[in-house]
């Protein structure tokens, strides 16, 4: 049996499961380079070498994931029938005093991310450039610390 060690940031196998099952993993945790994009171009560039087509977000010597991506990993453990424990070494932060916040109001799209980063906990926020990704984690943080907006 496999087991899974979920840390706050990155969660990790205990051991590989098969090659087939990686393959998998590792297509289902990737996305495609934006190789038309100036600064990855510029960035690729500096390094000296070709820029590939998928950055992979497991990774293979660490046998690591995003923690956020376990819900996909578990996915396809149970549809190859891969049998695995889950292993919780997540630490839990101290909340102290509430944190003084200037108030705002949050546009109804930003409100139901909030919303659903306060029920899933472990997730990825994915709102385009200037659509108030620090505004959501700001007021989520707030929350969690005890203030209200």
């Amino acid at each position: 049996m496999i087991t899974i060690n979920i840390g706050n940031v990155e969660s990790k196998f205990s051991e590989a499961p098969s090659d087939e099952v990686i393959e998998r993993i590792r297509h289902e945790l990737r996305y495609k380079n934006d190789a038309d994009n100036p600064f990855v171009r510029k960035k690729m560039a500096y390094k000296k070498y070709d820029i590939p087509e998928y950055k992979y977000l497991y990774h293979k010597g660490r046998k690591s994931f995003p923690t956020g991506l376990l819900s996909i990993v578990e996915n396809i453990l149970q549809e190859q029938n891969v049998q695995y424990s889950l292993n919780d070494t997540r630490q839990d932060y101290p909340v102290k005093d509430p944190i003084p916040l200037k108030t705002y109001e949050l546009r109804d799209y930003q409100e139901a991310s909030e919303a659903a980063v306060l029920e899933n906990k472990n997730c990825m926020v994915r709102i385009a450039t200037g659509g108030g990704k620090t505004a959501i984690m700001a007021s989520v943080c707030a929350q969690l610390n005890g203030y209200n907006r």
